[in-house]
């Protein structure tokens, strides 16, 4: 772990705007009903350049699949996510 508290902070803020970016985009597509296909094209866009390795594809897949299922289930019970 870093000992540096701005190198932290720019990492989180970082991670939160992968994550927010990830949302905003996969809610999108899945409000217009999207293929898979098109999900996965797309999505592989959104994981970033300093992100390309084995253990961040499949975390990058992972926090997709758990946006587009929130989605999904909030979109049946009549909540936001």
């Amino acid at each position: 772990l870093s000992q540096d508290r701005v190198a932290v902070m720019q990492r989180l803020a970082t991670d939160v705007a992968y994550l927010h970016e990830l949302r905003r985009v996969l809610s999108g597509l899945a409000e217009r009903g999207e293929s898979e296909e098109v999900l996965e094209t797309i999505a592989a866009t959104l994981l970033p350049q300093h992100r390309q390795s084995a253990l961040s594809a499949d975390r990058h897949a992972r926090n997709m699949k758990q946006i587009y299922d929130a989605y999904h289930a909030g979109s049946a019970s009549g909540r936001a996510v």
